[in-house]
């Protein structure tokens, strides 16, 4: 069950973290085209799950940017939310957007070939008369 606490300070993290990036307090040139698209609180608020995404050819060097930078990451969280106890933060890649643009290209192609089947058999149909 999700509350109303958990959901606040997913937000602030989303906020705070989201906010490193674009301000440039963390200077890794691996987390290059990041983006954070949302955080999830564990019912205990000692753990916080960072779901991001970047593009396919930084992936992996994203992926060890983010485990270097995690200890500051979580620092710096507790400095600007002010909470008793930060939680940790674990980051998770979310390929949600890359699976929706491949799942909308496969609709569109199948699409274009029932459009295609379509004019085909009405210009075979014309062409019997």
């Amino acid at each position: 069950m999700t509350t109303v606490r958990m959901l606040q300070l997913a937000e602030e993290i989303r906020d705070c973290f989201a906010t490193m990036l674009v301000s440039g307090d963390i200077h890794d040139p691996r987390l290059k085209g990041m983006t954070v698209l949302s955080v999830k609180m564990t019912p205990d608020l000692k753990i916080a799950k960072i779901y991001y995404t970047c593009p396919s050819e930084n992936q992996a060097k994203c992926k060890q940017g983010l485990a270097k930078a995690k200890g500051f990451v979580r620092k710096k969280v507790a400095e600007k939310i002010q909470i008793k106890f930060a939680p940790e933060v674990a980051f998770f890649f979310d390929d949600s957007i890359s699976y929706s643009l491949k799942m909308s290209k496969i609709l569109n192609d199948i699409k274009n070939e029932r459009s295609d089947l379509g004019s085909e058999s009405s210009n075979e149909s014309d062409s019997t008369k």
